[in-house]
């Protein structure tokens, strides 16, 4: 029942993308996240923003300024 609920991914593809991949936007593109996160979190799931944030070149830092600006959505397992 589990798996059918959450979308389980085999293989890792990483994406490419300009706007991800260039360090001029990075603090741009980490501000409209945050905000966007913090005004629809219904629209921007946190595991599936998570999972995708993985998958863009600089996405683990921007993954980090996520957690940094809302440190109360997120749990240690």
């Amino acid at each position: 029942m589990f798996n059918s609920q959450v979308d389980v991914r085999e293989e890792f593809i990483p994406e490419k993308c300009e706007l991800f991949e260039s360090e001029v936007y990075l603090e741009e593109v980490s501000d409209v996240i945050c905000i966007a996160q913090a005004e629809l979190p219904s629209l921007l799931a946190l595991n599936q923003l998570a999972e995708a944030l993985l998958r863009v070149k600089h996405g683990p830092w921007l993954l980090c300024q996520l957690v940094a600006n809302a440190p109360d959505s997120f749990e240690q397992g």
